[in-house]
Order: structure tokens, then sequence, then C-alpha cells
């Protein structure tokens, strides 16, 4: 029969996986955000020839073609070469009393060849502007990004109104070396939270943290040797978890501001010297060419790569000394997998946390760096008692 410590052990990892289950589930079916505004794209299935009117963009590489969108209906298919690129684009001017925008599409992409850098796909993007037509890029501003060829999919996001915003603007980019993307049902629709939300979102919480403290104190990580750096190393990742997104970019955009400014500048070249002419000719008057509507190409941001740097590293470290602490020499596939399947479930779990945290959400591609960094994490610690083994 189980004992005690086993019945505890078994309870825990029951209710925890039912609390994340039961989130996951919730979060999927339950839309915490409301219409405060009609739809802003009049025709985003193009199905009539006035649509076209409120994008800009349109030109050989971007183009609207009778059968180009999704079930045969009208859609719009962006091409792309490695100097030329197919962009569409709409602007929304007036957000005064609207707190988010609710964005989505449906999108399917061929043939597709990327870039140099991780930008260069088929994407679409949805970010602001203030009022002296600064953009506000260091915010969440991604819808999707179509790295390997795939069938129609739908896209949904939802993207707060910053303070100091003037207008939002939606592009969709084909930005690849070669390849086609196809667009339709493009939205636009203005949205506010639902008074409901903040209570799902405690209940939930509380839930989950009710679940996170039962394992720890089935597991009692501190008993463990190496035990107290596990729980400085979960504490930190559980502080990374809760702070609200625009919280937390705001202190990563600050700290590495302030390590820029101390990294020191090449004083600057003098300025060459420039000899007057003793005559000037008549003035003629020389045609402006019209400046082009610049291609928004955004790289990856400090801040975004501080936050994958901060999984990778975080994860690696917890799962390093977790896998120390519970893998005895010599190693067992058994128990290494255990481990491993916690650790998995972990990450998971925190994945799913965030939705709850203001301007934070579950990302499969975090999940992905934290399980990556985690699995190298173990198999080090279990080649390291494997060493250990054989040297005794």
């Amino acid at each position: 029969m189980f004992g005690k410590t086993s019945k505890l052990n078994l309870f825990s990892a029951l209710f925890a996986i039912l609390t994340v289950g039961v989130m996951t589930l919730f979060f999927n079916l339950y839309d915490p955000w409301q219409p405060v505004g009609p739809e802003l794209i009049p025709d985003g299935g193009f199905n009539t020839p006035s649509a076209t009117n409120v994008w800009s963009g349109w030109n050989e590489w971007t183009q609207l073609v009778p059968d180009g969108g999704f079930g045969g209906s009208p859609g719009v298919v962006l091409a792309t070469s490695s100097n030329q690129n197919g962009i569409l684009r709409f602007t929304v001017y007036d957000l005064t009393h609207i707190p988010a925008f609710r964005v989505s599409l449906r999108a399917t992409a061929q043939g597709i060849v990327r870039g140099k850098n991780g930008y260069h796909v088929p994407r679409a993007i949805f970010f602001y502007h203030d009022a002296s037509e600064k953009s506000l890029y260091n915010l969440h501003h991604g819808i999707m990004d179509i790295s390997k060829d795939t069938g129609w999919k739908r896209y949904v996001d939802v993207f707060p109104v910053p303070v100091g915003a003037a207008n939002a603007r939606f592009h969709i980019q084909n930005l690849g070396v070669a390849g086609t993307l196809q667009v339709d049902d493009l939205s636009v629709i203005p949205v506010r939270e639902r008074p409901s939300a903040p209570w799902w979102k405690l209940f939930f919480g509380i839930l989950w943290m009710t679940a996170f403290g039962l394992c720890l104190f089935a597991l009692r990580p501190w008993t463990h040797r190496l035990g107290s750096l596990i729980m400085l190393t979960l504490t930190v990742i559980m502080i990374g978890i809760v702070v609200p997104g625009k919280r937390l970019d705001s202190s990563i955009e600050k700290t590495l501001h302030a390590a820029k400014n101390l990294i020191p500048k090449p004083a600057p070249a003098p300025a060459p010297v420039v000899q007057v002419a003793k005559t000037v000719p008549a003035q003629t008057a020389v045609p402006v060419k019209p400046k082009a509507e610049p291609v928004v190409a955004l790289p990856r941001t400090g801040v975004e790569h501080v936050h994958l740097i901060g999984h990778f590293v975080m994860f690696s470290l917890l799962a390093f000394l977790s896998a120390l602490s519970w893998i005895s020499a010599p190693p067992s596939l058994r128990r290494i997998s255990t481990v491993f399947a916690c650790l998995a479930f972990f990450a998971a779990a925190t994945e799913v946390l965030q939705f709850i945290p203001a301007g934070r959400s579950a990302s499969p591609s975090d999940l992905l760096v934290d399980t990556s960094g985690m699995a190298g994490a173990v198999v080090l610690a279990a080649l390291l008692r494997l060493i250990k083994r054989d040297k005794h």
C-alpha cells in the first residue's frame, strides 16, 4: 500500500495536472475581451471593389486575386524576392477611448525561403506611433511569423493601447527571399477587458499557486543538497512570471539603456574644412523626389533577446540543480526521465500561468526554449553523475 508520503506526492501531482489542464481549457474557451466599437476594416474579406481603398501598398508584389483567399474567395497574395517585398498597410488614427484592439486574419504561405535575419519571413505586425511619429516598437507587436510552408490558419492577438499612442498600424509583410503569402478575413476591432476577467484571473491564480505550494511541500527541495539554490532559482522564475508585461519590459529596457551608456563612445572625427566659392551660381529649381514609405523591418529588440536568454538560463539552471539533487550515481534512465518530465511540466505550467498577469500570454516558443535548455542541463547532470561513479 502507498505510504503517507507517496499519497501526498500522488495527490499533489494529480491536483497540479488537473489545475493546469482546467486553466488551459478555460482560457482557450473564455474570451476576456469584449467589443466596444464596430469593425474598423469595412470588408476584410475583399468581396467588394471598394475593399482595397483603406489599404496602401498595392503594386505588382501585393495584389488582390479573385481566388487568392480562404476557400477560393478573393484574397491578397504577397510575393517577394531578394530585393522586393509585398507589403500591405492599414492605419487607425483616432485612438481616443479605445483600450485595446483585437486583430485577426487568415493566412497561408508556400515556397518560403527565409532571409538572413529572423524577421525575414511572411508575417503580420500591429504596432503604434506617438504624436511625433515615433514608432513604439518595443511593445508587443507580432501577430504571426510563418517560418515554414503551412496551410490556412487563423491568427488572433490583442494589443492594449499604450499611453501616448496617436495611431495604430497593421502591416502584412512578406519579407522572405522567395515564396508567396496569402491573407484573407482581416479584422481590427476595438475591445476592452470584461468585468469578470479580473475575478477569473484571481481565482485561477490562487488555484495555481495552491497547486505549486502542494508540489513544493511534497518534494521538499530545501531538504535536498543544493536546495537553497533551487529555491532561489524558483523565486526568480516566479517573479519574472507574475510581473506585468509592461513593467517587466520597462525594467529590462532601462537596464539595457543604462548598460549602453556605460560603454565609452569613440570621439567623433573632426569635420572636414569646406572652402566657400567666391561666386555663387544662380539657384535653379530642383524637383523634389517624393519620399518612399519605408519598409517596416523590425528585428528582435534587445528586450526580446533578454526574454529568450532569461528563459534559457533560468530554466537550464533550475534543471541542472534539480538533476544534481534528485539523480543519484549511477544515474538510472527512469529517474532521469522522471526529473525531466516534472521539469517540463513545470515549464508548461508557468506558460499557462502567464494568461493571468497583464500584458503576458502563453508562448509555445518560450516553452520550446525552456525545455531545450532543461533537456541539455539534465543530460549534463546525468553525465557528471556517471563520471563520478566511474571515478569511484
